[in-house]
């Protein structure tokens, strides 16, 4: 499975430079974000030879690296804080969270900063009572809070897919940056890692 998306994602890499036009590049951009974040979740499975479960923290921080990475920010330019704890979570249940986070963080990466102003974004994850709660919080410049539920891109359909997968809901708040808190019903613990 994990050679399977390396595949897909060099052969969009492939297709972006036969492509010209700026909004057809972007889009095979995320397209590749969208494939490295499966393929994480599965290096992770490997590497810890287990099956089913991934550990949540190990995931996320690798998911952040890389896409800082990938969009070349520079040192301090943007400073990344999580506090997540340590679950082990399916395989079910954590494609769909790194696909949300994905969307997230690209955008925020992309557009929720000044070019001359050094930014932050923070991701917590935990158990509470019988939910798991996700908060991404950036202190860009905000966006309007009724435009997550109206944009019509791919991005925010998929998260609120997902967000529906895990039978979830979420609040927005615009208050000095950005801030996305998410709570999810259905989703499979298999144990708290190690730390």
């Amino acid at each position: 499975m994990k050679n399977n998306l390396q595949v897909v994602s060099s052969l969009l890499s492939l297709q972006a430079r036969s492509l010209k036009g700026e909004e057809a590049l972007e889009a095979l951009a995320k397209g590749k974000d969208r494939v490295r974040s499966m393929a994480l979740i599965h290096q992770n499975l490997y590497q810890e030879d287990q099956i089913t479960a991934v550990n949540s923290k190990e995931y996320i921080d690798r998911l952040c690296r890389a896409l800082l990475n990938s969009y070349s920010v520079g040192d301090g330019k943007i400073k990344l804080v999580t506090e997540i704890e340590p679950l082990l979570l399916d395989i079910d249940t954590v494609i769909p969270l790194g696909l949300i986070l994905n969307e997230l963080i690209t955008n925020a990466i992309k557009y929720a900063f000044k070019p001359d102003k050094l930014g932050e974004i923070s991701i917590s994850l935990s158990k509470k009572r019988d939910a798991l709660e996700l908060v991404v919080t950036d202190n860009g410049i905000g966006m309007a809070a009724d435009s997550f539920g109206s944009q019509q891109k791919m991005g925010y359909r998929l998260i609120q897919s997902f967000v529906q997968k895990l039978k979830g809901t979420y609040d927005i708040s615009v208050d000095h940056g950005t801030k996305v808190a998410f709570s999810f019903r259905s989703y499979h613990l298999t144990g708290t890692a190690a730390v």
